[in-house]
């Protein structure tokens, strides 16, 4: 669960992992938390994230998952918050 997570990041992040996959990974949506930063912590060859409501209030929450999945690849969390979520 995204409870336990939270609560065992520092055990879990000793493991490398061949696949991680979140379920109702919009619980990953705010960048800031502390269920988003466990998550990120953990390393794994391959990410998969399911979600059926990836985004809700903002764009950035979409950011946050696809961070999740490939760190890097739409810019830091800055440069999407100036440059793409604040113009739409």
């Amino acid at each position: 669960s995204y409870a336990l997570l939270r609560l065992d990041r520092h055990e879990i992040a000793t493991y490398e992992f061949s696949y991680l996959v979140l379920d109702e990974a919009q619980n990953i949506k705010n960048p800031q938390a502390a269920t988003t930063k466990a998550a990120k912590s953990i390393s794994a060859k391959r990410r998969l994230a399911l979600t059926g409501t990836p985004t809700e209030n903002r764009p950035m929450e979409l950011w946050s998952i696809l961070d999740f999945l490939m760190p890097g690849y739409l810019g830091s969390h800055e440069f999407f918050r100036t440059y793409l979520e604040r113009p739409i």
